[in-house]
């Protein structure tokens, strides 16, 4: 059974509403130092993630993340296509896209930071790498997949070039670079996140190491809440964004 967008999102919403609900009640009295109740952690996002330090901590978090997702899914399409469409090339990448995609982006982290420092520019590069991997596959697997009657109808028409990138191969792979993304979105989360907490002093991630640190567990439990709605802001505007270029694929 399908639901209209509306319903979907009100029954998200009534969901969410029923899980923070019992999470309060069943946290109201607790008394461990690590799991304090829900209204506290509550009450210390309101005072600092809405401070003038919290909101420079998400602006440079979800800076890191837009300038990163962007240029990982750019570098993902356009390689991809080359991939996937030059055949002396995929046979001579593929080992190598097999080799490196499987290093974890975090154990790259040590050498990200050798090569570029600690700054914004090593943050958007290892995010940018490790997104990069499930576009360009996705891309790449599009493209073998592309109905031969579509490129016979470009080539008859002679459709050829950037004219036949931009009108029939690309939409052709819409819903394989959106799946792409898909699976990137979460991933690049992680990443920016992770990568703040190695040396650096502003961002998400480098507030709730240092809170870890310094014992305040209640502004700890605060950032990995404020990561969790910024993680379901990202999935629902994707799914926006999905709906809508999705349709490429019969309005699946």
């Amino acid at each position: 059974m399908k639901f209209s967008p509306g319903r979907r999102m009100a029954r998200g919403v009534f969901g969410a509403s029923l899980t923070i609900g019992i999470w309060l009640l069943v946290s109201f009295h607790s008394q461990s130092t690590f799991f304090p109740p829900l209204h506290r952690m509550l009450g210390d996002a309101w005072s600092y993630w809405f401070s003038s330090d919290g909101l420079a901590d998400m602006r440079s978090t979800l800076g890191n993340l837009a300038f990163g997702l962007m240029d990982g899914v750019i570098l993902g399409v356009l390689a991809g296509l080359a991939i996937g469409q030059i055949r002396l090339l995929s046979l001579a990448l593929t080992p190598l896209i097999e080799f490196v995609r499987a290093i974890p982006s975090v154990a790259l982290l040590p050498v990200a930071i050798g090569l570029m420092g600690i700054g914004d520019g090593m943050k958007i590069a290892i995010i940018a790498f490790s997104i990069l991997w499930p576009v360009l596959i996705n891309t790449v697997d599009g493209v073998r997949h592309i109905p031969g009657q579509w490129l016979d109808t470009a080539r008859v028409f002679h459709i050829a070039g950037w004219r036949r990138q931009c009108l029939v191969v690309i939409p052709a792979l819409m819903p394989r670079i959106l799946a792409g993304i898909n699976v990137a979105i979460p991933l690049s989360l992680v990443i920016a996140v992770t990568s703040e907490m190695i040396g650096t002093t502003a961002g998400i991630g480098s507030v709730v190491l240092n809170a870890q640190y310094t014992f305040d567990v209640e502004r700890m439990w605060s950032g990995v809440l404020l990561l969790g709605v910024i993680g379901a802001l990202l999935s629902a505007a994707f799914a926006a964004v999905d709906r809508v270029l999705g349709k490429w694929d019969g309005g699946r």
